[in-house]
């Protein structure tokens, strides 16, 4: 691998008409704060995202996603990174990801954009399972999405309120929209490098949180098992200025996340400029597009 100088002096590299894997990072040099970490994730993100693409130029790219944008914004950055990537993996890296009952949250959810607001579940395009299961509890009808009649397990039936619908429904069709995206780009599969997705439990429909994305999407999805660890680290030679590069590694315990970490005195560890390969969860894209 070439000299990678200072990362935080580069210029993200916009994603060219060849056949190449892309990830979607937010924007460059913004620092936020979060609700979940101390890290100025994406700032961290955006460095790790060049380290990456000139780890191998030829084969990889990174497309920029506006913080505080919008529904346009996301689908014109997933229409970007899908022009090159027939065939390979979207990698999406903006922000906080988790599982219900970890972590305090209530669902399994996973940030489209990367926002200011604090508290995940809150944010104005977090995907959660309540969007995804959206088409449990209503049904499209002359292009509205209309509450339906419901058998709850304990054999009760329940209707949804119509405002209930209409808070899922701009996140679901995003999605659904993004996943057309994707498969007329050629797209093999969405990789959400957030954390904890893949301890999601068996939701409506007998699908886990990523499977149902998958159906949703129509591509395959590749989720994580724990927390997406990302630490910055300077290295310095005798006679040469300081270099500072992005760490990302998959910790299994929270509460001791240094117990995974990969060597770090290494600049050309894999661990600077690969996505992690560990604790992984994959679901096929479905054999029929939804």
């Amino acid at each position: 691998m070439g000299e990678p100088g200072n990362e935080k002096d580069r210029k993200a590299v916009a994603v060219p008409a060849q056949l190449r894997d892309a990830m979607i990072v937010p924007a460059t040099r913004v620092q936020l704060p979060t609700s979940q970490s101390s890290f100025k994730l994406p700032e961290q993100n955006w460095i790790f995202a060049q380290q990456w693409m000139r780890a191998d130029a030829n084969q990889r790219g990174v497309v920029e996603l506006r913080v505080g944008g919008d529904d346009k914004d996301f689908l014109r950055a997933v229409r970007q990174a899908a022009q090159s990537a027939r065939g390979r993996d979207v990698i999406l890296a903006v922000g906080h990801g988790g599982a219900g009952d970890f972590r305090g949250l209530t669902q399994t959810v996973f940030d489209a954009l990367p926002e200011e607001a604090h508290g995940l579940e809150r944010h104005r395009f977090a995907i959660t399972r309540e969007v995804l299961d959206l088409p449990q509890i209503a049904e499209k009808i002359d292009g509205k999405w209309v509450p339906k009649r419901v058998q709850l397990p304990n054999g009760v039936t329940a209707t949804a309120s119509q405002s209930d619908v209409d808070a899922r429904v701009p996140r679901y069709e995003m999605m659904v929209a993004a996943g057309d995206i994707l498969r007329s780009g050629g797209v093999a599969r969405l990789v959400i490098l957030a954390c904890n997705m893949a301890k999601d439990k068996v939701g409506a429909g007998g699908k886990r949180f990523h499977e149902r994305l998958a159906e949703i999407l129509g591509v395959g999805v590749v989720v994580f098992g724990g927390l997406v660890a990302i630490a910055e680290v300077t290295f310095t030679e005798p006679g040469k200025p300081a270099r500072t590069k992005e760490q990302i590694w998959i910790a299994m315990d929270e509460n001791d996340v240094e117990h995974d970490r990969p060597p770090s005195d290494d600049p050309d560890h894999p661990s600077f400029s690969e996505i992690p390969q560990t604790a992984r969860l994959a679901a096929p894209a479905p054999r029929s597009p939804p």
